[in-house]
């Protein structure tokens, strides 16, 4: 029985070194979210969590053996083990491995930027390329992390020839297995560990259903809760279950119960036409015949500015701005990606979780800015970089943007990185272009995507913007700030600028503090901004969305217009519900409630106005149902209103 008992140290030495490696990897994670640790049992918590993960990646270490497994267990019968064979099991196993290891790293700048553990969104990016590489070799975190993904990874290796060695010897050095008596012993451990091997992959689970995304989930911290995860798990399951026939196509409700709900609370007229929202806007002309210039920011959360407690005087322009203005303080955008911003802002339409809005095959025709201004203004959009990133330049021509400024349009001496040009040189250059649309006569409605407060952190030498801050990442939000405040006196001497309203609002947020529920509202917090000279400054402190830019704009212009979006006037009515998402969750927030819907567990509600995290489902069902109800029929009724070719109207106005 010598050999069978050298051939099991073998197969637990393989396993052991894999699930150490991957425990290394955690730990790394660990180390760069330290900050997202709570106060009270720390200890006790993150082992739990350490072990949680032990369990997860005790579970892809089975996948990888359930294939390897039929030849290491007929090795003690064989007289000759073929080197070819030992070592082509090993290869295999080595490169799986190893794989993962690469998944541990990309998962760790995964979760710094989203806040999620690697999952499908991963292959949003992969028609950007460029985009990618850029973001990755403009990090020096980035270059850390390879460094440590090469350094585990040769260990592996070399300890992984070590034990193939060592298996080698031992078997060559045993006779095989023989004889009636110790074949049925030997079949009875094959069986035997197949079985530990197949219970292994379920995590250990025999009667229950096998282990989930969920069942890492056991506190009140989103971190620790998906500390446990492995990135390789909940990759193929995100991915699994995006491609399921009944999860490519959001499906909570009725599609008929959801348009109603949906018309209720947009209080639609669905006399109009067959669009289950759109109602008729009340007007007033105190924009009308302005300029529309909106600025979209990149990451500029609440949390940098000084009205919000930030300290550090990242953005004395904007806070100074903001209070000169109609400030909405509690506005929150409706995901988590730049592509979610710009689509919610301009069409104000939901995100609708994982999908990406702009990169249908089909191009929906959208209500918004630049479709219903088409006939009287010009209509331009700028960014910094490829305007094709994210399939916006096909987006935006195909819903009335008739010019677009991207990176092509740059000097190529200006170009600093993938994210093309710096904020101030886009903002130089789209001066120009403005005051040719104001000479022609005609008004003229810009959009301005920025994106210096964003990985690569790069500030041009060649500008007389000089940072206060020594972290790299302030002095970049502090240079978005002084770019906005060069665009602002820039524009300040035009022509134009005495007859242009500026709004201002961010893509999304960004990371702060401890995630307390495990959708970071930091992430959605952000500021909008209306100006124009001689505003009347104000404070709203009621919710808004991105998706309320359009309306409360366009309701201001004295075009007579049809409002088919999800948006609301903010001026006329207050919003009593704020909805947004994240890839696989989805959020409902009103003055002190927070509802959460995840994909992969329960959903619950929590009091966020009291920053309690404890799920209240039992003390609030009446308003965890109102709340689910509002989240599921916006987003299943925009999702219907694509697919039926409604997102567009043409009928008459009063």
């Amino acid at each position: 029985m010598s050999r069978i008992f050298k051939n099991f140290v073998a197969i637990f030495r393989i396993y052991l070194l894999g699930v150490v490696c991957l425990s290394l990897f955690r730990l790394v994670l660990l180390l760069f979210n330290l900050d997202q640790l709570p106060t009270d049992s720390v200890w006790g918590l993150t082992m739990h969590a350490l072990l949680v993960g032990l369990q997860f990646d005790t579970v892809v270490s089975c996948y990888i053996f359930l294939l390897a497994m039929p030849a290491l267990l007929i090795f003690p019968f064989l007289k000759r083990v073929p080197k070819k064979l030992l070592r082509g099991v090993y290869t295999y196993i080595t490169v799986c491995f190893v794989v993962l290891f690469a998944l541990c790293v990309m998962d760790v700048s995964f979760y710094d930027y989203l806040h999620n553990r690697l999952n499908n969104v991963l292959f949003l990016y992969t028609d950007n390329a460029d985009f990618a590489v850029g973001f990755i070799f403009g990090n020096i975190i980035h270059y850390v992390l390879f460094a440590i993904l090469v350094a585990i990874s040769v260990v592996y290796i070399r300890l992984m020839r070590r034990i193939r060695k060592l298996h080698q010897l031992g078997i060559e050095a045993t006779p095989p297995v023989s004889g009636k008596k110790h074949l049925s012993a030997y079949t009875g451990i094959v069986l035997l560990t197949l079985g530990l091997v197949l219970l292994g992959g379920r995590g250990g689970k025999i009667t229950k259903a096998p282990i989930s995304i969920g069942s890492a989930f056991f506190c009140h911290n989103g971190f620790l809760n998906q500390l446990g995860l492995n990135p390789a798990f909940t990759l193929v399951r995100s991915s699994l279950y995006a491609n399921k026939s009944e999860n490519r196509r959001l499906h909570w409700m009725n599609d008929q119960d959801a348009r109603r709900t949906a018309a209720a609370f947009l209080d639609a007229d669905t006399t109009l036409t067959s669009s289950p929202i759109a109602r008729h806007a009340i007007i007033d002309s105190l924009f009308a015949g302005k300029n529309i210039v909106v600025v979209i920011m990149e990451s500029m959360a609440s949390h940098k500015m000084a009205y919000f407690g930030n300290t550090q005087n990242l953005t004395p322009f904007f806070d100074s701005l903001a209070l000169q203005s109609w400030f909405f303080n509690r506005c929150y955008s409706a995901g988590i990606h730049t592509f979610n911003g710009v689509y919610s802002t301009l069409f104000s339409h939901p995100a609708l979780m994982q999908r990406h809005p702009m990169k249908h095959a089909k191009i929906s025709l959208m209500t918004g800015f630049a479709n219903t201004l088409f006939e009287q203004y010009h209509t331009i959009f700028f960014t910094t970089h490829d305007e094709q990133f994210d399939n916006m330049s096909g987006f935006l021509f195909g819903n009335g943007f008739q010019t677009i400024v991207g990176q092509k349009d740059y000097p190529k001496s200006e170009i600093r990185s993938n994210l093309g040009v710096p904020d101030y040189f886009m903002f130089r250059h789209a001066i120009p272009h403005l005051r040719d649309f104001h000479e022609s006569g005609k008004p003229f409605f810009a959009t301005i995507l920025t994106s210096s407060d964003h990985t690569p952190h790069i500030i041009p030498k060649d500008t007389p913007f000089k940072p206060r801050s020594t972290a790299i990442h302030q002095q970049t939000t502090e240079f978005a700030d002084w770019s906005l405040e060069q665009f602002m006196a820039m524009a300040k001497a035009e022509a134009w600028y005495a007859n242009t309203v500026f709004v201002f609002v961010a893509d999304h947020g960004s990371a702060k503090g401890v995630l307390r529920y495990d959708i970071m509202l930091s992430y959605h917090h952000i500021p909008l901004v209306i100006y124009y000279d001689g505003i009347t400054p104000k404070v709203f402190t009621t919710l808004a969305l991105q998706e309320d830019i359009f309306p409360t704009v366009m309701s201001r212009m004295g075009i007579p217009y049809i409002n088919n979006t999800f948006g609301l006037d903010l001026l006329r009515r207050q919003r009593q519900y704020a909805v947004f998402s994240t890839d696989d969750k989805v959020a409902c927030m009103s003055d002190s409630l927070l509802y959460i819907y995840r994909t992969n567990s329960a959903d619950g509600i929590y009091r966020y106005d009291e920053e309690r995290t404890e799920n209240e489902a039992a003390q609030y069902p009446d308003e965890l149902q109102i709340m689910r109800n509002v989240c599921f029929s916006l987003l299943q009724t925009s999702q219907d209103m694509i697919e039926n070719n409604e997102t567009a109207i043409s009928v008459p106005l009063q």
